[in-house]
C-alpha cells in the first residue's frame, strides 16, 4: 500500500484536469488539458500559471508538446 500526502496544488482551472504533461526539455514548465476548454502553462518552481489559453468550444481531452523549444502544444477537443 502507498500513501501519498498533497504537498501543494496549482490552483486556476474551473474544471477538472483531464491530461497533463511535463515539457521533455524543461520539467519546470507543465501543461494542463481542462474541462473549462482550457488549456494552462505552469511554472512548477512557483505554481503560477504562466500561459492560459483562449478558451475553446469544447473540453480538452488530451494535449501533448510540439517537439523542439517552443511553447506551442497540440490538443483534441470534442
Amino acid at each position: 500500500i502507498y500513501l501519498f500526502s498533497v504537498v501543494d496544488r496549482f490552483q486556476g482551472h474551473a474544471e477538472t484536469i483531464f491530461d497533463c504533461k511535463f515539457k521533455p526539455d524543461d520539467s519546470n514548465l507543465l501543461a494542463t488539458a481542462s474541462f473549462d476548454g482550457t488549456i494552462k502553462i505552469w511554472d512548477t518552481n512557483t505554481l503560477t500559471a504562466v500561459n492560459t489559453s483562449p478558451g475553446n468550444e469544447g473540453v480538452v481531452y488530451s494535449l501533448s508538446w510540439a517537439p523542439g523549444n517552443k511553447l506551442h502544444i497540440n490538443n483534441r477537443t470534442f
